[in-house]
């Protein structure tokens, strides 16, 4: 043995001496004469490899629809390439320190690290599989929730009521105003007060956490009911019904939730996406737990299982299949009872019931039964709405409470889910890197392909039924569950840009909770957040005039700008007791802006009626003096402009083209690095121009108000677009120089095309007064222009055919000797005629 072994070592060492020599100097420990023109090859493979990766990622994003990255699509592929980024800096890394030594590791340690970090890396490209499948996903239940939103209520209703009374038949002959009797007596303290909410003990979340088991339990009796499609379009439109009515909106005609519902998908499935540190941390702890149960069984001799052979381990990786898909249909089943409890923590506060037992049934189609009695009575929806703004007042605790606890629970729900979905990437990784082989060689071809498609049944199974329904729960969760303020915010930008000034005014009601608690105001964001959604609503109520038919943009304005001042006031009582110039300096710019709004309320309705301009001017003054203090040059521009148009209504013409022309000045010195900027000068620059023009036009220069309404014209299409409401002020200023200017043609075509964009916003207003006056005016100027046009045509008409009567030719006298040729010939015709009635009667006679 001992001259074997020598004999080993000795050729061991002349082959390791034959093929490499001494080690070279780099890390990889290469021999010093290793094949360099191999080494070549592999990089240049390695290059090609990568300009594939490259095209096909290109490839994908023109697939996507999403190059930019900013939709769902370009979301999604980040959290791919981040994925594969991170496993390839571990690999990369793992690889480095194990030729440094820093790891010591026998061969087979070697060879399983080596298996461990391919299978990471395995799993990390199927989970990006598993991510590009979720893109597809998302458009479909985008289409299912708005096909849910033009579903008749009244129908889902019927349905709904006929399913749940034939599977149940505690509820055959049940009224679908009560719960079965079971609500209690009061549903206040023994005092039974129900008038004074203030001293109310009503906890709306504990009620509804108390029969969750009830819920539970009702959910689990019947589950083909439960998960049925008819149960999910009425719980959708059950939620919706509070979402909306809560926000004071079910009068609403353009808020779409479905469309918010997608704008919540969108800014949210990135993230719920995206394996974070709790989910590696849980996958850690379970693989932990399975290493040390595992461990113990290796130690005994024996086994239930006696023997492990390879079929087994194939067998048992179709139990894991199968056990990963029940816990995914678990988890679909949490979320939707976790729907079931966010609709029945809205009935409570609605209702203002203690019941002890809230059955999901039951609220389900007395909800619907409302929307159906709201849908067909407006007086039943107007007493519905005021009733539910006044219940979320009355409880906003409970409200606050609700979300935190949805919050939670979405959040656990979450991990849960990135659970799954890594657990099926590695158990799908590992089929394709080992049991796919396995399956071949343990069972031939026919049974092997048999037992691969056992295996890989459950987790397909997953991806096309169990996670596209879990996701389709957890959007509709999200976004009933949770405020989202930036996907408003976003909702509130598009609408401006395309000057749908009666949906921004929507979103911000819905954007805007209810009064702030004592707690709230002192938090000084909250504040801040809330006065600054009240001064933007105040702006669109007195600028876009998005109030109800017969509310005063006026009046309606400086409410919500007065409740803001209100805020900003008691926030500083709050939490600065001595009165400190500092604290009051933090709110300059909010205040700056409320003493605008007020100015201009007042400036733009008051119409011929003087009386306020002192209080005008006042509040100007102070906008004025505050903005100059935080040199915002925009802010001070537009006050100054504020000034020109309250002297211009003075008739001090001198001045109001001083502070006009000193705004213009300002705008024109703002810097416009970005294409944003660009816009909101443009913006500014119109505003000015418009001003000029209207005071030009009042003092009779209408030479120049063309040119300066000209200039307005451009600027707002290159701040907005071409049908901007904002467009139409600067085309009726301009029809109005065209008429004076006697040029009714062009007149005409600017007050039409004025008219074309008051129309196309006024069939958006849902009711909304917005810009019903202008309109009109709009169109009664087109009638005048088009009389005028019409009197001067008829004018010109007439003068016309005057004329042509007048300047026909006269018959001209023929001549002398034209007439003495003439009566010859007749002489001569004569004399033939008597000739021949001679002949004639010579004729008869013989």
């Amino acid at each position: 043995v001992e001259d074997d072994g020598e004999e080993g070592g000795e050729e061991g060492g002349e082959e390791g001496g034959e093929h490499g020599g001494e080690h070279g100097d780099t890390i990889f420990k290469l021999p010093a004469n290793f094949d360099k023109g191999m080494v070549t090859w592999l990089v240049i493979l390695l290059i090609v490899v990568t300009i594939l990766f490259e095209r096909m990622s290109e490839l994908l994003e023109n697939w996507l629809g999403e190059g930019d990255g900013q939709g769902i699509g370009g979301q999604l592929l980040a959290k791919i390439f981040k994925e594969l980024s991170i496993l390839g800096f571990v690999s990369f890394s793992a690889v480095v320190l194990l030729q440094l030594e820093l790891i010591p590791l026998t061969e087979d340690q070697h060879l399983y690290f080596e298996f461990a970090h391919v299978l990471m890396f395995a799993a990390a490209i199927v989970y990006a599989v598993q991510i590009a499948l979720v893109s597809g996903m998302v458009d479909r239940i985008e289409k299912t929730y708005q096909e849910y939103d033009k579903t008749d209520p009244e129908q889902v209703y019927k349905n709904y009521r006929m399913q749940s009374c034939e599977r149940d038949s505690r509820f055959k002959e049940a009224s679908i105003s009560h719960l079965e009797g079971r609500m209690s007596d009061s549903i206040y303290e023994k005092s039974g007060r129900m008038s004074d909410s203030s001293e109310c003990k009503f906890d709306a979340n504990l009620i509804a956490r108390k029969s969750e088991s009830v819920r539970i339990r009702e959910f689990f009796q019947h589950p083909r009911r439960s998960f049925s499609t008819s149960s999910h379009i009425a719980t959708y439109k059950t939620l919706k019904f509070h979402f909306i009515g809560f926000r004071g909106l079910l009068k609403s005609t353009k808020f779409i939730f479905s469309n918010y519902l997608s704008k919540c998908i969108e800014a949210h499935i990135g993230d719920m996406l995206d394996i974070n540190f709790k989910t590696w941390i849980a996958l850690s702890v379970i693989l932990l737990f399975s290493l040390f149960f595992g461990a113990i069984d290796s130690g005994k001799e024996t086994n239930a299982w006696g023997k492990t052979y390879p079929e087994e381990q194939l067998v048992m990786f179709i139990v894991y299949g199968t056990l990963l898909l029940f816990c995914e249909l678990v988890l679909l089943a949490v979320i939707k009872i976790e729907l079931w409890h966010m609709l029945a923590r809205g009935y409570v506060v609605r209702m203002q019931t203690t019941a002890q037992y809230l059955l999901h049934t039951s609220i389900v189609r007395e909800e619907l039964a409302i929307i159906v009695s709201s849908d067909s009575n407006p007086s039943v929806l107007e007493k519905v709405n005021n009733e539910m703004q006044q219940s979320k007042t009355d409880h906003a605790s409970a409200f606050e409470e609700h979300l935190q606890m949805s919050r939670f629970r979405l959040n656990v729900l979450e991990i849960w889910l990135q659970l799954e979905l890594v657990g099926q990437s590695f158990l799908q990784a590992l089929i394709v890197l080992m049991h796919a082989r396995n399956c071949i060689l343990f069972f031939d071809w026919g049974l092997g392909l048999l037992v691969l498609f056992l295996i890989w049944l459950p987790t397909q199974l997953m991806t096309n039924f169990v996670t596209p329904a879990i996701i389709q729960n957890f959007a509709l969760a999200y976004a009933i569950g949770l405020e989202h303020k930036d996907v408003l915010e976003d909702m509130i930008i598009e609408a401006e840009a395309q000057g749908d000034y009666a949906t921004e005014g929507e979103i911000l009601q819905l954007a805007m909770t209810s009064k702030l608690t004592e707690e709230q105001l002192a938090n000084e964001l909250e504040v801040r957040t809330k006065v600054k959604d009240l001064i933007k609503l105040g702006e669109i109520k007195w600028r876009y005039r998005v109030v109800d038919e017969g509310q005063s943009p006026r009046d309606e304005a400086i409410k919500v700008l007065e409740e803001a001042q209100m805020y900003i006031r008691k926030h500083l009582e709050i939490v600065d007791h001595n009165g400190s110039a500092n604290m009051k300096r933090r709110w300059n710019y909010e205040q700056s802006e409320i003493s605008q709004g007020l100015a201009l309320a007042r400036l733009i309705f008051n119409g011929t009626s003087r009386d306020e301009d002192a209080t005008i001017e006042a509040l100007l003054k102070e906008a004025l003096r505050l903005r100059e203090h935080l040199k915002t040059k925009d802010k001070i521009a537009e006050t100054h402009n504020s000034f020109g148009a309250l002297y211009q209504k003075q008739k001090r013409f001198d001045e109001a083209k001083t502070s006009f022309e000193k705004s213009l000045s300002v705008r024109l010195s703002i810097r416009q690095d970005n294409e944003q900027e660009r816009k909101q000068r443009a913006q500014a620059l119109a505003q000015s121009y418009t001003s000029l023009g209207n005071l030009n036009i009042e003092r009779g220069n209408y030479d120049e108000a063309l040119e300066n309404l000209e200039q307005a014209r451009t600027n707002y299409i290159l701040g907005f677009s071409e049908s901007h409401p904002k467009v139409a002020w600067a085309l009726e200023a301009l029809a109005q120089v065209h008429t004076k200017k006697k040029d009714h043609r062009k007149a005409m075509a600017a007050i039409q095309a004025a008219i074309h964009i008051r129309e196309s916003l006024q069939d958006k207003a849902g009711g909304k007064a917005l810009f019903a006056k202008e309109l009109e005016n709009a169109q009664k100027v087109a009638k005048d222009v088009e009389g005028t046009r019409q009197a001067i045509k008829s004018r010109f008409s007439k003068k016309t055919k005057m004329t042509s009567l007048l300047q026909q030719p006269r018959p001209q006298r023929p001549s002398d000797s034209f007439v003495t040729h003439k009566r010859k010939t007749i002489a001569k015709n004569d004399e033939f005629i008597r000739s021949v009635s001679r002949v004639d009667t010579v004729s008869s006679l013989l």
